[in-house]
């Protein structure tokens, strides 16, 4: 509808700015979310060096992502209970940038510390 409009972000810098204006910050919700991103890769970035830790770490996050499509779904059900609006669309796209793509990124860590220490170990 708004593409049809003409109202519609034109390119991707109109997108991520209209994505950041859609998005209500100070939901304690995406407050705890954006905070347990942070403890994660704080804990991804002080646990380098123990294999066993990452490894734990890297299979939580495994199930995290695996699983978040059913989270999303149960979001949509019932933000109410948690939101003020319904960010959890059928297809997933905000859950999707915010939750599942932020520990996807943790994925690319996890990698280079394993291979770093199969190979210099």
């Amino acid at each position: 509808m708004a593409r049809e409009s003409g109202n519609a972000p034109k390119n991707f810098r109109e997108d991520v700015e209209a994505f950041i204006a859609a998005v209500d910050w100070s939901e304690k919700w995406i407050r705890a979310l954006i905070a347990f991103q942070l403890i994660l890769w704080v804990t991804t970035v002080v646990t380098r060096n123990r294999f066993n830790w990452q490894v734990a770490t890297f299979f939580f996050v495994s199930i995290l992502v695996w699983g978040s499509e059913t989270i999303n779904t149960y979001a949509h059900l019932n933000w109410k209970a948690f939101s003020t609006q319904d960010y959890f669309d059928p297809k997933g796209f905000f859950f999707s940038t915010v939750f599942a793509g932020n520990l996807h990124s943790s994925y690319i860590d996890y990698k280079s510390t394993f291979a770093s220490s199969f190979f210099f170990y």
